[in-house]
């Protein structure tokens, strides 16, 4: 089961996120995904502080070829994964290493369409692109959400520590809506998954 789970910075997606694959029984890995720069080492500490320590770690190295074999490696020998914070992967990949935005199609293609068929449990935790510049790193990972969202089978909203879990018929679909929606979460997820 895929579960996507999507907030702002600090508003404790990453907790809810590990609550949930806690209460999993069998194997887990944890997918890193922060640079090992001083300017993450603080969130890296509290992150590993609140891992139990049964959990696997799995650091992502930046390669999206490499790193997307690494992650099926693991669907074949974890039932839990959690892949926490994709956005700074991204933006890491379109920054430091001068990666093109084409360069994720395939290998997003190929890994959503395995998390989303993995026996187990995965649970992907990441933050709105809206804001993030380079303007080709935002819509890299405009990609990589609406991939995830299509195939995910929940999608939850973390807003000021609170989860809103949204069915599947609010996941909402790609592309602008045809009508302007007055609800403010169906907006809010809208603006989440990078759609007007």
């Amino acid at each position: 089961m895929l579960s996507l789970i999507i907030g702002q910075p600090r508003s404790g997606k990453s907790e809810y996120a590990e609550r949930i694959v806690s209460n999993r029984a069998g194997s887990t890995v944890y997918v890193g995904t922060l640079p090992n720069f001083p300017v993450w080492r603080d969130t890296i500490r509290r992150h590993e502080s609140r891992r139990p320590d049964s959990w696997d770690l799995l650091e992502l190295i930046g390669n999206p070829e490499r790193d997307t074999e690494l992650i099926l490696e693991a669907l074949d020998q974890y039932q839990n994964i959690l892949l926490d914070g994709i956005m700074v992967y991204v933006f890491q990949l379109m920054t430091v290493f001068d990666f093109d935005p084409s360069v994720l199609q395939r290998p997003v293609s190929v890994l959503v369409k395995r998390l989303a068929s993995h026996t187990g449990n995965v649970v992907v935790v990441d933050q709105p692109s809206d804001g993030l510049r380079p303007l080709r790193a935002q819509r890299a990972l405009c990609y990589l959400h609406r991939s995830l969202a299509r195939r995910a089978h929940s999608l939850i909203l973390i807003e000021d520590g609170r989860a809103t879990p949204l069915g599947r018929h609010e996941i909402v679909s790609v592309g602008p809506p045809k009508r302007r929606c007055k609800d403010d979460r169906r907006s809010n997820i809208r603006k989440l998954l990078c759609e007007k």
